[in-house]
């Protein structure tokens, strides 16, 4: 079992499913109904798509695709990490850029805001050190204003981190920098940051572990809340918090269907819907994204041998999945909802 990585596998071929089917860890979803709220935006769903070094805007459907912004300098040019603000009129992006040749190449690795439209990209922290290693992580805009984000600073020999969970303003001040970090560099944190999402390998095994953390258990050293265990050959994905922090959402592969678990956080309760199924490849990455409206969503799925990758909206409450549309190319595979 393994975490799917794109850029570590080879891939696969594409079915176009029309509908989907549900099934549960425990109990079926009736006995088990879903109370999703609606919070955010609950008009038609706004897509924003990373396209290496490309943030490109289009419709619920994918129709209208607009490169909002363009960072691509060279071959070496990637956008990461991405988040909506709360209102959806600005994102923020993780960017690194590196130019020259070893032992003299230059590299940066940035925080950054823009405007929907793509204007206004301004910086909002830049990682220190950033050709040994350093990093910036995991972001999130919550709703109070404040942006979160991990930051892992590499020392001048690269052999070594000093890891942070930082708090910023969208101008760039008022960094805050809490170093007592034990979840890693790699999750997704809720909204009111209060809890952290990861998944781990079970040590000595080849199985994979969803762990959520209470950040404020354990005297603050943090303690788990939450565990789900996945047997071997299930292949998992980021897992995400719903906005309003009701919900953890865990997609998943399981033989040749996409899967989601939704756990409910208050009653520590999880039930399993089908997302996409017919799948017949051993290899393919896919990728999960919320709505602000803690109920919608979008899957990506694509590969290395594929033109163009695909994309599912979703409605978690109701089980309903939109017939899939292309993206612009292979290289798509994180497509975030407002």
């Amino acid at each position: 079992m393994k975490i799917s990585n794109f850029y570590s596998k080879t891939v696969i071929v594409l079915s176009v499913i029309t509908a989907i089917t549900i099934s549960s860890c425990s109990k079926t979803e009736d006995e088990i109904p879903l109370n999703i709220s609606l919070t955010g935006n609950t008009g038609p769903l706004n897509l924003m798509a990373l396209d290496t070094a490309k943030v490109i805007k289009m419709s619920e459907n994918g129709a209208f695709p607009t490169v909002v912004l363009n960072r691509k300098l060279n071959t070496s040019s990637y956008i990461y990490d991405f988040a909506f603000s709360p209102d959806g009129t600005k994102f923020i992006y993780v960017e690194t850029q590196q130019s020259g040749t070893f032992p003299n190449q230059v590299r940066s690795h940035k925080l950054k805001i823009a405007n929907i439209n793509g204007s206004n990209d301004i910086d909002v922290f830049s990682a220190q050190n950033a050709l040994q290693g350093s990093n910036i992580s995991s972001v999130r805009y919550c709703s109070d204003g404040k942006i979160f984000f991990a930051y892992s600073l590499a020392t001048a020999s690269g052999n070594a981190f000093a890891l942070s969970y930082n708090t910023i303003n969208s101008d760039g001040t008022g960094l805050v920098a809490a170093t007592t970090a034990s979840f890693g560099a790699y999750f997704n944190v809720s909204n009111d940051r209060k809890y952290i999402v990861t998944t781990l390998a079970i040590a000595g095994t080849n199985n994979l572990q969803t762990y959520i953390y209470d950040r404020a258990g354990d005297g603050g050293a943090g303690s788990v809340y939450y565990t789900e265990s996945y047997p071997s050959g299930v292949e998992l994905d980021n897992a995400s918090f719903t906005n309003d922090g009701k919900f953890v959402v865990i997609p998943f592969r399981e033989a040749n269907a996409i899967k989601i678990k939704i756990i409910t956080m208050a009653t520590k309760t999880a039930v399993v819907k089908t997302l996409v199924t017919g799948l017949t490849s051993l290899y393919l990455d896919f990728s999960l994204k919320m709505a602000s409206d803690s109920n919608r969503g979008v899957l990506t799925v694509g590969g290395f041998d594929v033109l163009k990758s695909k994309s599912y909206v979703f409605n978690a409450a109701t089980g309903i999945v939109s017939a899939p549309f292309e993206n612009n190319d292979k290289y798509v595979i994180d497509v975030y909802a407002y």
